[in-house]
């Protein structure tokens, strides 16, 4: 099932790429499809270092609530997500890091 969603899909662009390049040049047309992969991951990844953007100018208000919350864990989640909501903040998006990067990577191998 993977080898039909994800890696007969990216094969056959990279095969594609590599017959529309002049000379068949197999590096050129790595180097396209590299390009033509990070165009179609750019809206993840815009969104993604927006949120981390915001999760930065939060960090002083993060390290205040810790401060004030002295080790109740209840009372530090329940802080920090009012402080998310308030902000328009998703935290998760950042946790992610750049797993959808490596997972395209790992599929091109």
């Amino acid at each position: 099932m993977f080898t039909h969603l994800i890696v007969q899909p990216i094969f056959n662009l990279l095969v594609l790429i590599y017959a529309l390049v002049p000379g068949h040049n197999f590096g050129l047309s790595l180097i396209l499809f590299t390009i033509a992969i990070r165009l179609l991951m750019w809206p993840l990844v815009k969104r993604q270092l927006r949120q981390t953007k915001l999760m930065r100018t939060l960090q002083p208000e993060l390290r205040r609530i810790k401060r004030e919350a002295k080790g109740d864990r209840q009372k530090e989640s329940l802080m920090m997500m009012e402080l998310y909501k308030e902000r328009g903040v998703n935290p998760l998006p950042t946790l992610g890091g750049h797993s959808h990067d490596s997972d395209l990577r790992f599929a091109e191998r």
